[in-house]
């Protein structure tokens, strides 16, 4: 499904920002840090929708060069 044809590029997106909002969770939720789960539901939600953005561009980029 890669344009390039490096299987690594389909998973390094998805992979950042899994990374990205754990570590924002983390950082919102420890009591060495910030102690506030409240800060942590957008970082959830942004997380979220990342997936389905991301997969959204995946499956349309996948439509147009299946046909092609």
């Amino acid at each position: 499904m890669t344009l390039s044809g490096n299987t690594l590029t389909e998973c390094m997106p998805v992979n950042c920002h899994v990374q990205k909002g754990m570590q924002a969770i983390v950082i919102a939720t420890s009591p060495l840090i910030f102690n506030n789960p409240v800060l942590a539901i957008p970082v959830a939600i942004y997380s979220i929708l990342m997936y389905f953005f991301v997969f959204a561009l995946y499956l349309g980029l996948w439509l147009t060069t299946r046909n092609k």
